[in-house]
């Protein structure tokens, strides 16, 4: 699980990041919640009550579920990554290549919209 990144985005969204965006990505994350854990969860009611001064205690919450349930966390992790360029906050990522010697071109990157190499676009 990305801790950091569910963090900036919850962080975010608490403080009133991104108007109706927001309010629907919390609205999704709540979804994802009461999912996993159900409508009267400890997990959902601290989401449904949140408010900006709570934004410490729902990050320290959800980290620690994902952290102790890797399919949660790692669908967590999905959310808030999809969730973050909607925000405008920055993506960092990280690429490694290895193996030995690498030739050739090489293009890194964490997400990829439309992209030509050269040939005519259809």
């Amino acid at each position: 699980m990305d801790a950091e990144v569910v963090a900036a985005v919850i962080s975010a969204l608490l403080g009133g990041a991104a108007g109706e965006v927001g309010r629907s990505a919390w609205s999704s994350l709540t979804g994802l919640v009461r999912r996993r854990f159900g409508d009267g969860s400890a997990e959902a009611a601290a989401l449904e009550s949140a408010e900006s001064a709570d934004s410490q205690r729902v990050i320290d919450l959800m980290v620690e579920r994902g952290g102790a349930d890797p399919v949660f966390g790692e669908t967590l992790t999905t959310w808030a990554r999809e969730t973050q360029p909607l925000l405008g906050q920055t993506i960092h990522n990280t690429n490694t290549i290895t193996g030995g010697t690498q030739t050739g071109p090489v293009i890194q990157t964490a997400y990829i919209g439309s992209l030509n190499f050269g040939g005519p676009q259809q």
